[in-house]
């Protein structure tokens, strides 16, 4: 993505739902808490260009990760 990306859940993500941004070290760039939307807009703003890892996790267990690459 370059400017930013927009993710689409099969359903809405409560306030108890986690998504956390990482880059390849491990390191949590990001975070953000569901606001009962299926859809989740996550902004370039700093990140350098690379992979990073969008880890979704449901009532306190990881149930998505997916790998972004920014250009």
């Amino acid at each position: 993505f370059t400017e930013g990306t927009s993710l689409h859940f099969t359903g809405p993500l409560g306030a108890e739902d986690r998504i956390q941004l990482y880059d390849t070290q491990g390191r949590l760039l990001h975070s953000w808490n569901g606001t009962g939307s299926s859809e989740l807009w996550i902004p370039r703003e700093d990140l350098k260009s690379g992979v990073y890892l969008l880890q979704v996790t449901r009532a306190g267990e990881r149930v998505a990760v997916i790998r972004l690459v920014a250009e």
